[in-house]
């Protein structure tokens, strides 16, 4: 979920809503309870061409509108070529009646510009929005196209797709396949982000980044390909996070196996840092799974997110105290080691399981999403420090 400036949480719903095509929604705090308010409905009509099914974190812009992606839906559904639509942008603009106005900005499916957005999008200094899809492309070595990077520009008459990237360009797909986290972009321009798919194995994914020409196009370099196994993990998904030394985290989901119990396959956090002649080296901040029963956590699926202090925050979908998902919390010690320490564990069923993704707020309280609640169609959560 994503904060406005009067402290309200935005998010989205895959699911549900009036039409059953999604939602996006408002969480209101009045008097330490919160109420929720379905800013925008998703496929009113055949074919959902304004979307359908977003699953994406929000960004807002300086003017509070905002922008998310769905990953079905679209003005070219229902065509030969697309079947039930691949997916769009969309921007939602705050009316005066209290009302919210949807805009798509960008409908795939036109060519090859890529098929299901899954993942949020963000903003560089120039206001131009940066994303990635799933699937399509015109990587050669993947023959249904296995992803994208793109770019949205606005303009006098209305925002411009640019496809910068397109994976499984390079043989065996080395350069990596179908990406399931956004981007995120640096002062200089370049963007970094990962794929859970390719590399020099084909399958245990990369870390790249994607560096801008004077030309306007993009050269996409690999940073690093996981090893798997206990040595680095691999499958790495969410969005990256860099921190003021330009150093960059991230979580896989598969990987690093401790005695407790054997041979499973738990995840990672890594950390990635620059050295000289541009190399990138890894290594791993936490080996999920490293308590008896996984106390500490199992599978990330959402990537981490870094405060003020240096501190890594992330869920897992298994593990903690009843192995129905965790909240944990990894601190940098002066030895270079990190300490990990598990802040909540998901009960289950009526009161949440299976936490994905977390935000922050200044007073260092945590937000976050997850399966369950009483009425079994997921929960939204505060953690509030002691």
């Amino acid at each position: 979920m994503v904060f406005d400036a009067l402290g309200n949480l935005y998010g989205t719903t895959p699911y549900g809503g009036t039409y059953g095509g999604g939602t996006v929604f408002k969480l209101t705090p009045k008097g330490g309870q919160w109420t929720e308010t379905v800013l925008y409905n998703f496929c009113p009509a055949q074919g959902c061409p304004d979307g359908a099914q977003p699953s994406s974190s929000l960004v807002f812009d300086s003017a509070g509108n905002l922008y998310g992606t769905a990953s079905q839906g679209g003005a070219y559904a229902g065509s030969p070529v697309t079947g039930a639509g691949i997916g769009v942008v969309f921007e939602l603009t705050p009316q005066q009646d209290g009302t919210w106005a949807e805009t798509v900005l960008h409908s795939f499916g036109s060519g090859t510009d890529g098929k299901a957005p899954m993942a949020g999008l963000v903003f560089d200094k120039s206001g131009n929005l940066y994303g990635t899809t799933y699937q399509g492309g015109t990587g050669p070595q993947c023959l249904v196209g296995c992803g994208t990077v793109f770019e949205l520009s606005p303009g006098s008459n209305g925002w411009t797709e640019n496809v910068l990237y397109n994976f499984c360009s390079q043989i065996g797909c080395t350069d990596g396949e179908n990406p399931t986290g956004g981007v995120i972009v640096d002062a200089a321009g370049n963007l970094y982000g990962t794929t859970p798919g390719g590399g020099l194995s084909q399958t245990l994914g990369i870390v790249f980044e994607l560096i801008p020409g004077t030309n306007g196009q993009f050269t996409e370099s690999v940073l690093y390909e996981f090893q798997g196994g206990d040595s680095d993990g691999y499958s790495p998904v969410g969005a990256l996070v860099q921190d003021g030394s330009g150093n960059l985290y991230g979580a896989t989901e598969f990987g690093y196996s401790y005695v407790f119990p054997p041979s499973l396959n738990n995840g990672t956090v890594f950390k990635l840092t620059r050295g000289p002649n541009n190399q990138w080296s890894e290594s791993i901040v936490h080996g999920l799974c490293a308590q008896a029963g996984c106390a500490d956590g199992s599978i990330p699926s959402a990537g981490v997110i870094l405060d003020n202090a240096g501190n890594l925050y992330g869920t897992t979908l298994d593990g903690g105290t009843s192995n129905w998902g965790a909240v944990f919390k990894l601190v940098p010690q002066n030895d270079g080691t990190w300490q990990e320490s598990t802040i909540y564990s998901l009960q289950g069923y009526a009161s949440g399981y299976s936490p994905r993704g977390l935000t922050l707020d200044s007073s260092g309280s945590m937000y976050g999403v997850a399966g369950g609640g009483t009425s079994g169609y997921g929960i939204a959560f505060e953690l509030t420090p002691e």
